[in-house]
């Protein structure tokens, strides 16, 4: 029988962006050249490193710091609609077994299933519906991960879209290790990336 956690998370994606302005550019991603040669090749990239540590307090704690970027092939007002079609997840991305979105209220719930962690995770978390380009923060505000903090930032790229994420977290240990949660968390943003391009016209 399949165990599903469910965690209460309003806001996937919430940090001011400062540096990654509407006018985001490749090369100011923080990424190495090398790394942006591949994003300008249309190649998805993403990073997730988690570390532990013992608080002043003795209390074990994580942190983890993620990243994600791809140049969609089609422009924003092209791709933006497929990818950002929230319900339709749970009938594209292979990992993810239901999805609905509360419009007036803002918030998604997903089914996500991890084999790599043993579990399927419910989620419910609030995110704005994504209809143009900017910046649109998330936030995990309590259950797994509370505290994560992140941001979505989508741009134009000559006839192209520029698709960046990036989310930070420091919190009590998640009961996984430093490696099983990165790999976690870099496979479903890549796995769901890679998928929901390729359906939009990118591949």
């Amino acid at each position: 029988m399949c165990l599903i956690k469910t965690f209460s998370i309003p806001l996937f994606f919430i940090v001011s962006l400062t540096a990654f302005s509407a006018g985001l550019e490749i090369n100011n991603l923080p990424f190495p050249k090398n790394t942006l040669d591949k994003i300008k090749k249309h190649e998805i990239i993403t990073e997730s490193v988690v570390t532990d540590y013992e608080a002043k307090d003795k209390n074990k704690r994580q942190t983890m710091d993620f990243k994600s970027a791809g140049l969609h092939k089609k422009t924003c007002a092209e791709s933006i609609p497929r990818i950002f079609n929230y319900e339709s997840y749970q009938d594209k991305i292979e990992m993810i077994t239901h999805s609905s979105y509360n419009d007036a209220l803002g918030r998604i719930k997903i089914i996500l299933t991890a084999p790599i962690i043993k579990h399927s995770f419910g989620l419910n978390f609030k995110i704005p519906r994504i209809t143009q380009p900017g910046s649109f923060d998330f936030l995990f505000d309590s259950g797994f991960l509370s505290g994560l903090k992140g941001t979505i930032t989508v741009t134009p790229i000559n006839k192209h879209c520029l698709y960046y994420a990036q989310a930070s977290w420091d919190g009590p240990h998640s009961g996984y290790s430093n490696l099983i949660l990165s790999l976690f968390s870099k496979t479903a943003m890549a796995l769901s990336t890679n998928k929901l391009f390729r359906i939009s016209g990118s591949y």
